[in-house]
C-alpha cells in the first residue's frame, strides 16, 4: 500500500495562506461584530494545493484556520474523530482508498489512518456518528449500487452498516446529518443536483423510503450541497455553496424556501470545495 504522510504548512506560511485569503475573498465583505455563536460554520478546500480556509463564523470575512493537509488527490472529510467537541481537517485519498484524519487544526502528521474501500475508488467518502456515541466514523457512497457503507469505528475493514437509499447509476450526491435531533446518531440522505431536491433518511441502518423530501435552490446551477447545525438548536439543516461566486447559502430548517444566512466566502470562480464542522468547539 503507498502511505502518504498528512502534509501541513508551517505557522508562518499558514499566516501567509490567510492573508492571500483575505485579499482573494475580499475585505469588502467583512462581516460585523454582531454575529451570533453557530455551532457550526463553514469554510473551503482547495484541491488544487490541499489546502483549507476554515471560519468561526457564518459570515463573509477572513479564514481563520489556513492549513494544507493530504495527498494530492484528497477530498476533505472534516469530522469530530476523537469525540473532543471541536471538528479538525480530514481527507480521503482515492488512489489509495485511505482516510487520512487529525484530531487538530494544526500542523502534524495525520492522528488516523484508515484504508476502506478499493484503490483507485469512485466512491464517494462520508463523515458521521452512525452508531450515536459521538465520535465521528467513516463511510463510503456507492452510485453505482445506490449503497452507503458504514463503519462504526475509525480502523480498517468492510462496511459495517450497508444500506441501500435511492436509485443506482445516478448523480446523486451523498449527505449525512442529525435532521431530526432526536438521539445522537446520523441519518443518511442525497442530493439531486439535476433538480435541486433533498431526500433525507433519519435511519442510516435501514432501507426504506425518504423521511423528507424538498427542494431548495434552483438545479442545473453546479451547487454544492452541505449539511451542519447553523443555528445551535441540535437539528442539522442543509445549504448550498456556489462556487461560481464565491457564496453560502445556509438553511434552518430542512423545507423549501429561501436561505435564511446568505455570505460570501472563497474566491469567486475557483474549484474550491466547501466544508463544514464546529472548528473551535464553540
Amino acid at each position: 500500500m503507498i502511505s502518504y504522510n498528512a502534509r501541513f504548512m508551517g505557522s508562518a506560511i499558514a499566516m501567509s495562506l490567510t492573508s492571500l485569503f483575505l485579499l482573494v475573498a475580499g475585505a469588502a465583505y467583512a462581516g460585523g461584530g454582531m454575529d451570533p455563536v453557530e455551532k457550526d460554520t463553514v469554510g473551503v478546500f482547495d484541491p488544487a494545493n490541499e489546502n483549507f480556509f476554515l471560519t468561526n463564523t457564518n459570515a463573509a470575512g477572513a479564514a481563520a484556520v489556513a492549513v494544507s493537509f493530504g495527498p494530492s488527490d484528497s477530498v476533505p472529510a472534516v469530522g469530530d474523530f476523537d469525540a473532543s467537541g471541536s471538528d479538525a481537517v480530514g481527507v480521503y485519498s482515492p488512489s489509495s482508498g485511505t482516510f487520512y484524519l487529525n484530531n487538530t487544526n494544526v500542523e502534524g502528521v495525520a492522528d488516523t489512518t484508515v484504508r476502506f474501500g478499493p484503490r483507485n475508488s469512485t466512491l464517494t467518502p462520508l463523515i458521521g456518528t452512525w452508531d450515536g456515541l459521538g465520535t465521528d466514523t467513516i463511510g463510503l457512497y456507492e452510485s453505482v449500487s445506490g449503497r452507503f457503507l458504514l463503519r462504526n469505528s475509525l480502523t480498517p475493514g468492510i462496511g459495517e452498516i450497508v444500506t441501500r437509499f435511492g436509485p443506482k447509476n445516478s448523480t446523486l450526491v451523498p449527505l449525512a446529518g442529525n435532521w431530526t435531533g432526536a438521539g445522537a446518531a446520523d441519518g443518511i440522505g442525497l442530493y439531486d443536483p439535476a433538480t435541486g431536491s433533498f431526500y433525507l433518511r433519519n435511519d442510516a441502518t435501514t432501507a426504506g423510503a425518504a423521511d423528507f423530501s424538498f427542494g431548495f435552490g434552483s438545479g442545473g446551477l453546479g451547487r454544492t450541497p452541505i449539511v451542519g447545525d447553523w443555528d445551535d438548536d441540535g437539528i442539522d439543516t442543509i445549504g448550498l455553496y456556489d462556487s461560481t461566486i464565491g457564496t453560502f447559502f445556509l438553511k434552518n430548517s430542512n423545507s423549501d424556501g429561501i436561505g435564511d444566512v446568505t455570505f460570501r466566502f472563497g474566491r469567486a470562480g475557483a474549484d474550491l470545495t466547501p466544508v463544514t464542522g464546529n472548528y473551535n468547539g464553540d
